[in-house]
């Protein structure tokens, strides 16, 4: 079941009467509005048995998931350490762009994200060969605001065949020397500057780039559905985070899921027809997860999982479905596990009509101890090393299943996940179960933050490159 909001939509001629009314907040999204209704907290408790899947509680998999997920090293010695990069693929080959080279940012009185720690290279690599190219965007002939712009983080972007967009990203603008969320929009020729990168040749020929104040976003996602492109949530920030006070920032989540169409030809690069639908409370979110499903009904759709900060500080549970026609819902589901961007793994299953989604590890509200069977909340928000399966049943039953493998690490948060070349999915990219009949290798995790510990470690960013394998497990009957 998912509940339809009641929200404001806003055309682009009516934009200036949209309720929109971002908050000023703290360092990390304090904001003054009523809990979502319905959230529910568990503190503490075993992980349930098969008996327990009408509960909505977590299950650690002992046998329900129609498959196994098995993660192994790949053999790419030379990928370079990088985290919140944009991600985009071409012919079997990888191409990475923005992101940083450290790891988590800190909350102290000076400048938490170093400049000299931001991505300032392109990087293609090639999983079959293990080869790794890489040429900084200095070696081309763009102005120094289109690099500041293309080296910031959190970016979100959109490939659509050969083109690669990407919009926004939180950096430092060099004319001001002060930290920015962009508000650009750059059409990327992906087999061009992946060519350029390899073989050399001119970057700038391969990349176009505007403004639009629209667009000025950053720790939110994109997706394309029917013919709609969508930049969904995420925040504007301003300035350097510190906790200063009062805070030399300013900060303004979105709190819209909106929609148009980029128009990329030889005259014009832009948007046009822009809806915007505004909601102050479930769509007050950022750095959460988004993925492509198959829903009940077999339509495709949207849905964004996770994200931060509620109005007491935690993580947003409950997934926001966008619907082929545009219309958007809340599911009553409250999600335990994996609320902070990481990576995810679509998955239908046509006999059982059940849409599976995988996630890989990231910084999550609940914690699975193995050792002691227990699921535990975590306020503190921790790094995980767990691998999560959120299934929806045909009837629209949200169920979420621990499953039995981890990550060699606390890690997947701010990491890629690369589907394999060839594999069978439908038209949105989501992984057709019933058309694997053999351990195959569904895709790749790459980079992100690795954490010493949980809660208040070090942390860095890693270049591990951890290979997916699917093994189904034998129909019966």
């Amino acid at each position: 079941m998912r509940i339809l909001l009641g929200v404001w939509k806003s055309s682009e001629k009516r934009r200036s009467r949209s309720p929109v009314r971002p908050a000023l907040e703290g360092l990390e999204g304090r904001m003054l509005l009523s809990v979502t209704a319905g959230d529910r907290v568990v503190r503490v408790h075993p992980a349930a048995a098969g008996s327990a899947a009408t509960s909505g509680g977590p299950i650690v998999d002992t046998g329900q998931v129609p498959f196994q997920v098995q993660i192994t090293p790949a053999n790419i010695p030379n990928a370079p350490a990088l985290q919140s990069a944009v991600e985009a693929q071409w012919r079997g080959k990888w191409l990475f762009l923005g992101g940083r080279t450290n790891g988590l940012h800190g909350f102290g009185p000076g400048q938490d994200f170093p400049p000299e720690y931001q991505n300032k290279a392109i990087i293609v690599i090639d999983p079959r060969s293990g080869r790794v190219w890489s040429r900084p965007w200095s070696d081309s002939k763009l102005s120094q605001a289109a690099i500041d712009a293309l080296t910031s983080t959190n970016q979100e972007s959109l490939q659509q065949g050969k083109k690669l967009f990407v919009v926004g990203g939180y950096g430092v603008n060099s004319a001001t020397n002060l930290s920015t969320t962009f508000d650009t929009l750059t059409a990327i020729n992906l087999p061009g500057l992946m060519r350029t990168v390899i073989h050399g040749g001119n970057i700038a020929a391969q990349v176009r780039q505007t403004q639009d104040p629209r667009l000025q976003v950053t720790g939110g996602q994109m997706a394309a559905l029917g013919r709609r492109d969508y930049l969904v949530m995420g925040q504007s920030f301003l300035g350097d985070y510190s906790t200063a006070t009062p805070p030399p920032y300013i900060q303004k989540y979105t709190d819209t899921i909106a929609s148009f169409r980029i128009v990329d030809n030889r005259r014009r690069l832009g948007i046009t027809n822009y809806t915007a639908t505004t909601d102050a409370i479930n769509f007050h979110r950022r750095d959460f997860m988004m993925s492509p499903v198959i829903l009940p009904n077999r339509q495709p759709a949207i849905e964004a999982y996770g994200g931060v900060f509620t109005p007491d500080n935690s993580a947003y549970r409950q997934p926001i479905t966008i619907h082929r026609n545009g219309r958007i819902t809340v599911s009553p589901y409250q999600q335990y596990f994996s609320q902070y961007t990481s990576p995810q793994i679509p998955i239908y299953d046509a006999r059982t009509r059940a849409m599976n989604t995988i996630f890989l590890g990231g910084i999550s509200l609940y914690n699975y101890f193995p050792a002691t069977g227990k699921i535990q909340e975590d306020p503190e928000i921790p790094f995980i090393n767990t691998i999560t399966d959120l299934v929806q049943s045909p009837s629209g039953v949200d169920q979420e299943y621990v499953m039995p493998v981890q990550l060699p690490g606390l890690m997947g948060a701010g990491a890629q996940y690369m589907p394999a070349a060839r594999m069978p999915h439908f038209a949105n990219g989501v992984i057709k179960l019933k058309a694997i009949r053999r351990p195959t290798t569904i895709g790749y995790m790459y980079g992100g933050i690795l954490a010493q510990q949980a809660n208040f470690g070090n942390s860095t960013a890693t270049g591990a490159v951890l290979r997916v394998t699917l093994v189904p497990k034998p129909v019966q009957g």
